[in-house]
């Protein structure tokens, strides 16, 4: 009876030691990789370190051109539009528009609407969330799952709004707050909800909970002021002046992203490509955009895939490559404004907190002094050009024959 016993520990535990070996066999060899890249991920850290160059001077020491430090103004769209209380209202505002059936108002080159976009959503019934999707794919002429996605989307700016209008409660708890008033059978608006939810997470011993909608106002004035402040700058000629001219590019921008995106993957992987945009206009298609490529039925788009798929290398090669459609992607930041001032840079970055998805990034920017009478020194060049005249006028006779001495340096094959 004893050995029974041991002869079924030991398969026991041969059992669970190879169990032990198979698993870390698999860490080991099989994802030996993924595991070495995350312990150098624990050590890698990446940052831009601008280059700082020496400055130039002449003669006499006064500085002909040095470098100036300075700081990029950058916007990642997708943090600006999933986190910013203005870029919260105006999308969720165009989505709730677009789900009843109406055509998008909602405009960043428009800061007049902000506001009303912002009432529009807090003056959205909550029931809204529960019993339309029905009637949004009814009116948007989709699919149940379509309206149902809208209406989710629609949800998700709502509470991330109430989120950045609120202190002490977070986009799950209004999340979990919408759930129970549809299962409640309770009436009322969106602002409603959030006055009831701060007040009960309040009552429960968190004194720092509270609804507070005129902080979107706050948040409106201080873009106001960051748009003022960067047009009073000088203009630098590739950077954007006017912010909400540029956040409104990038809205456009995101809205062909995300019509591109909405197509088949592999539709995606062939308009990416300058071979299949060329094979598309040997076939009697003026491919100069993607949308004509979409306006096509499925059926014939399928056909130009398989048959550009088929074509050897050859064939291929021999096409001529003008252009392949590239949509801009929100994932990559954007440049707002260039080489800022110090001062200007510093007012931004207290507002960094108040205002995600806009970026600091250190710059160096190169500053050329200016000789009585002379242009800026923009090039050693143009440095040189300066001092010609005063060969001819024999006023600088230790400039006269300054390339001298180049050979004793080593410098004569150059």
């Amino acid at each position: 009876m004893s050995r029974t016993r041991i002869l079924k520990l030991l398969v026991a535990f041969a059992g669970l030691a190879a169990l032990l070996a198979i698993g870390l066999a698999d860490l080991m060899l099989v994802e030996h990789d993924d595991w070495l890249e995350r312990s150098y991920r624990n050590r890698w850290a990446f940052r831009d370190v601008p280059t700082r160059r020496g400055s130039i001077l002449d003669r006499n020491g006064v500085v002909l051109s040095a470098d100036e430090p300075g700081f990029d103004l950058e916007l990642h769209y997708r943090e600006f539009r999933r986190a910013h209380a203005v870029g919260l209202a105006v999308h969720g505002a165009n989505l709730l528009q677009e789900a009843h059936g109406l055509r998008s108002t909602f405009r960043f080159d428009a800061p007049a609407g902000f506001e009303p976009a912002m009432r529009l959503l807090l003056d959205l019934p909550v029931r809204w969330f529960g019993d339309q999707v029905d009637d949004v794919a009814r009116k948007l002429g989709a699919e149940r799952r379509v309206a149902r996605d809208s209406v989710r989307d629609v949800r998700f700016y709502v509470c991330a709004l109430l989120e950045e209008l609120s202190d002490g409660v977070t986009a799950p708890d209004f999340h979990v707050a919408i759930r129970r008033s549809l299962r409640s059978g309770k009436s009322g608006t969106v602002r409603q909800m959030a006055v009831a939810t701060c007040a009960a997470i309040a009552a429960r011993g968190h004194d720092a909970c509270a609804f507070e909608p005129e902080r979107f106002r706050s948040r409106v004035a201080e873009l106001q002021d960051c748009a003022d402040r960067l047009g009073d700058l000088d203009p630098a000629p590739d950077s954007k002046c006017d912010l909400f001219d540029f956040l409104e590019q990038r809205r456009r921008a995101w809205l062909e992203w995300d019509a591109f995106c909405e197509l088949a993957e592999v539709e995606q992987f062939a308009l990416r490509d300058a071979e299949f945009c060329a094979f598309v206009e040997t076939r009697g298609f003026e491919l100069s955009d993607w949308r004509q490529f979409a306006a096509l039925d499925a059926r014939h788009r399928e056909t130009l895939i398989a048959e550009f798929e088929a074509l050897d290398e050859t064939a291929r090669s021999a096409l001529p490559r003008r252009f392949a459609v590239a949509p801009w992607n929100e994932d990559v930041p954007r440049a707002v404004r260039r080489r800022m001032p110090y001062d200007t840079a510093m007012w931004l970055r207290l507002l960094r907190d108040r205002h995600p998805g806009f970026r600091l990034r250190p710059a160096v920017r190169r500053v050329h002094g200016r000789l009585p009478g002379e242009t800026d020194l923009g090039s050693l060049e143009t440095a040189l050009g300066t001092v010609t005249p005063l060969w001819q006028n024999d006023t600088g006779p230790e400039l006269r024959n300054w390339t001298e001495g180049l050979a004793s340096l080593g410098l004569e094959e150059f």
